[in-house]
């Protein structure tokens, strides 16, 4: 609205006017521009305004069809949801502006710090046109982005952990553990033997190498690295998936697998777990 017409509805409505003293301050460069350059510019090019205008607009629509197109081209690799997982294959077959726009968008959409142009650079260089084998990672701004396999993975940048500790876990309480919070409930049905569990208590690990499980519905014992690799876990969160131990064994993975030894029949008492944050760690 031009500044005419904000002064006779200021008059008409009967608006008390304020004014910022600070409007006048050329040292500050919105006011510099204001007051000593447009005048000259002005002067020189009466159209100016007009002309600065009209590149506005255009430039607002040329913002909105990238936008667009971003927006098409995210859908297309399967990354229109919240997941913060991209396919490298087809963002390998765009021309190079059109990739640099897709990740502006799709980290915006992820609600993470936009990289500038050097860091988009070096997010295309060194993670997406990176042998198939690498698991590079670029981190900018509290954020980072990797890669494992044929995907990329854009989140926080990943909080501090010891994967050394042994958590002592009262199952009557809620635990609260690196990526998001455990709990259990008594009930009949498949989970762990109420029994097996020690005056109601279990041991919280972390992986350390050379874990094995038998999970149900299997015949032998897996290292539980396979397991992971099978279920496509990124090689960088593998040391923080809670791991349930009863007496020194390896007894489930909560949410995901419960070995044989320790696994109620649907008519036991059992243990049933919950961990919220899997969601963040295992691929859906």
């Amino acid at each position: 609205m031009p500044f005419q017409d904000l002064q006779a509805y200021a008059r008409d409505k009967q608006l008390a006017w304020i004014e910022d003293e600070s409007n006048q301050d050329a040292g500050i460069d919105r006011n510099y521009i204001r007051h000593r350059l447009l005048p000259v510019i002005r002067d020189h090019w009466p159209g100016v305004v007009t002309t600065l205008a009209r590149a506005a607009v255009h430039q607002a629509e040329a913002s909105d069809l990238l936008k667009q197109l971003a927006q098409q081209d995210l859908a297309e690799l399967g990354g229109a949801d919240s997941s913060g997982i991209l396919c490298i294959t087809g963002l390998r077959r765009m021309p190079l502006n059109r990739q640099k726009n897709l990740l502006r968008y799709w980290l915006h959409h992820l609600q993470l710090p936009v990289p500038d142009a050097r860091t988009l650079q070096h997010i295309i260089h060194d993670v997406i046109d990176s042998r198939d084998d690498a698991m590079p990672c670029v981190s900018w701004g509290g954020a980072e982005l990797r890669r494992y396999r044929r995907h990329i993975y854009a989140a926080c940048r990943l909080v501090e952990h010891d994967p050394a500790q042994i958590i002592d876990w009262d199952l009557d309480r809620q635990l609260c553990i690196t990526h998001g919070k455990l709990s259990a409930r008594r009930g009949t049905g498949k989970g762990i033997k109420a029994g097996l569990c020690r005056n109601d208590r279990v041991e919280i690990r972390y992986r350390r190498g050379g874990e094995v499980i038998r999970p149900s519905g299997r015949e032998h014992h897996h290292e539980l690295k396979s397991l992971l690799q099978e279920s496509g876990v990124p090689p960088w969160l593998r040391d923080r998936i809670p791991l349930l131990y009863i007496d020194g064994r390896l007894a489930a993975v909560p949410g995901k697998w419960v070995d044989s030894d320790f696994l109620g029949t649907d008519s036991e008492e059992c243990w049933q777990f919950n961990w919220e944050g899997m969601a963040e760690i295992f691929p859906a």
